[in-house]
């Protein structure tokens, strides 16, 4: 795992470049300590820093990511997990330990383009010396963070958002726009855009070309285009899907230090560590398994899950069971610590993620497999629209409202047997965006805790319901819609972010660029007669998991009572909100007499909240208003 970053000088002299590149590699210290170099031109500067995940590769080196003949170069945050292919391609004329930064960036020379659509995930920067060009690059899953930045006299482009701003002179004005949506908790319709104005985020599976000329975005990767692409049988797309998966999570495997999964007791996580543990047999590897769980559960489903999760863990000799204890941990205790790092501070839970991350970090892992992520797997059930794509008018919960969401309604049930819901999903459209005019968005607006003033001076509402039409797109089943998510370039993960913060390589199985397209590529119709929800995924699972865990249709929630452990923590939240007060954006865009109810309302609530059910006055109102006023205080 690898910190990146370079700056590009537009100007005659780039003596001042080096100043900048230090201020930004200054912000990256957690990411590193093994190696690091730069590759320093007189045009462009180029700096990697590396977390060693193998200890059998050599320590990198500023020649061993240069290919002088060609007067390239290249800095690399990434995997490649078809490395043979890759030896092949190039004629196997390069040595065995090869870094994976090289190989693309000797197939790039060769192939182009061609060479980024190579199975990995990764971020990278190629420099080109012979017409002084940058190249940068983001794998088609949006795995590795990229952001970049452009003026007059320079472009700049980091791992991180907060190098970039810790660049001296760096213009840190807030995307107004950009901060209302997350804290009305609207999805971005601009993935590309962040809270800091003058920074962007490239998307995933698009390269950007630049020179002292211009700039120049090009798209590598559509997974849109693999939708039913195989004609495969039943035992067929059953098999690859066992296959695909197996070799996803082993390939992830590769490391020198123990290697960790978190398990919910999930169809999704249980498959992953079942497998991780299956292969770490066979080589001998430290497995973890983390999981976070209540010390006293709220109900009868919180005590199922554990069940769940111990079966699986207690189905292998090799697995380290490791439990974190979540209700004794509030949403706000470590707020500080990682809201800044997000494009999007707002996140509920992080802080359960955090104590599994620094649990396994403790034991010495670098990297955690994350098992979660499955859903193009999923039956269709009876989605209408590609929901993630925009949910402005908090599509999700209409659907469940109309019960036509989740394939429980006998209806649906038959529109899927008949073959009729492509047909069928124009008239959930039309009935989204009836609900839209019909006054739900001024009704979702008025429940965050966003100013009436800012709303308006932003253009929130408009955007809203300008997005409402061309948002809501008919699909077929749920892959159609993960793979127009997909497409759309937003499926960074802030889980991923926060761990590197922890030096922990965040890994996802579900998301391998060849499994996904497998996936997408099955017949709709194998998933659709198959009399369970994820039938295909549970009959691939067949002696990989106990029967107990992959036939069981219902789940539980690992996290506790936010309530409960937020009445701990008044305290604290009476802390944070005075130090938000301190914000002048937040104050110009937070309605801080709203957010103090909501925290009165919620301390003096007695009643408990699983995480399916939790107080909507931390989930709407007091955790966006407070993070983000956290993360502007720090982001000044």
């Amino acid at each position: 795992m690898s910190a990146i970053c370079g700056i590009l000088s537009k100007q005659a002299s780039g003596a001042f470049s080096q100043e900048r590149l230090e201020a930004m590699r200054a912000q990256m210290g957690s990411i590193g300590p093994d190696s690091a170099f730069t590759h320093q031109r007189s045009w462009v500067l180029l700096s990697q820093q590396t977390l060693q995940i193998d200890s059998n590769q050599a320590t990198d080196s500023a020649e061993r990511f240069r290919n002088e003949e060609a007067e390239a170069s290249i800095v690399f945050d990434g995997r490649l997990y078809e490395r043979e292919i890759a030896f092949a391609r190039l004629g196997n004329r390069l040595p065995p330990d090869t870094p994976d930064g090289r190989l693309v960036l000797e197939l790039f020379l060769k192939d182009g383009e061609d060479a980024l659509r190579l199975n990995g995930e990764f971020a990278l920067a190629m420099a080109f010396d012979t017409d002084q060009t940058l190249l940068l690059a983001r794998d088609p899953e949006g795995n590795r963070p990229l952001y970049y930045a452009s003026n007059d006299n320079y472009f700049a482009f980091s791992s991180s958002l907060d190098a970039l701003i810790a660049i001296p002179d760096f213009p840190k004005n807030v995307d107004r726009l950009v901060l209302a949506m997350n804290i009305a908790r609207v999805r971005n319709p601009y993935p590309e855009r962040t809270l800091i104005k003058a920074v962007r985020s490239l998307q995933s599976a698009h390269t950007l070309r630049v020179s002292k000329n211009g700039e120049q975005m090009n798209r590598f990767h559509r997974l849109a285009s693999f939708i039913d692409s195989n004609r495969l049988s039943l035992s067929e797309s059953i098999e690859g899907i066992r296959h695909h998966l197996q070799r996803a999570v082993e390939a992830r495997m590769k490391s020198s230090f123990p290697v960790a999964t978190n398990l919910s007791g999930g169809l999704d996580s249980s498959a992953v560590t079942a497998l991780a543990a299956r292969y770490g047999a066979t080589i001998n590897a430290r497995i973890f398994a983390v999981s976070a769980r209540p010390r006293i559960p709220l109900d009868p489903i919180a005590t199922e899950e554990i069940q769940h999760m111990d079966t699986v863990a207690k189905s292998h000799s090799n697995l380290e069971h490791l439990a974190v204890f979540s209700d004794e941990y509030g949403p706000f205790r470590d707020l500080e610590t990682f809201a800044r790092h997000l494009d999007e501070p707002r996140w509920e839970y992080g802080h359960i993620y955090q104590q599994m991350g620094t649990a396994v970090a403790q034991r010495g892992a670098r990297s955690l497999i994350a098992g979660m992520g499955g859903d193009h797997l999923a039956s269709n059930r009876g989605y209408g629209c590609a929901l993630a794509s925009f949910p402005a008018v908090g599509i999700w919960e209409t659907l469940r409202l109309l019960k036509l969401g989740f394939g429980k309604h006998p209806s649906v049930k038959r529109f899927l047997k008949a073959e009729i819901l492509g047909p069928l999903a124009p008239r959930f459209v039309e009935r989204m965006r009836a609900l839209s005019r019909g006054g739900a968005i001024e009704r979702r607006l008025q429940g965050c805790s966003l100013r009436k003033g800012f709303i308006e001076s932003t253009g929130l509402k408009e955007l809203l319901r300008e997005h409402v039409d061309f948002a809501l797109l008919p699909v077929r089943d749920i892959r159609e819609a993960m793979a127009i998510e997909f497409d759309s370039g937003r499926m960074g993960s802030k889980q991923a972010q926060m761990f590197r913060r922890l030096g922990l390589e965040n890994l996802r199985p579900y998301y391998d660029t060849r499994f996904l397209e497998f996936a997408v590529g099955l017949p709709l119709q194998h998933f659709a007669d198959h009399p369970m929800d994820r039938g295909l995924q549970r009959e691939a699972m067949k002696s990989i998991l106990p029967d107990s865990v992959r036939l069981r249709t219902s789940k539980g929630a690992f996290v506790p009572s936010f309530h409960a452990t937020a009445r701990a923590e008044e305290t604290k939240i009476r802390q944070l909100l005075e130090r938000a007060r301190q914000s002048e954006i937040a104050q110009e865009a937070i309605d801080f007499e709203k957010v103090e109810q909501a925290v009165d309302q919620t301390l003096s609530d007695q009643r408990n909240y699983n995480y399916g059910y939790w107080d909507n006055a931390i989930q709407f109102k007091i955790y966006p208003a407070l993070s983000h006023a956290i993360a502007l205080e720090a982001f000044r």
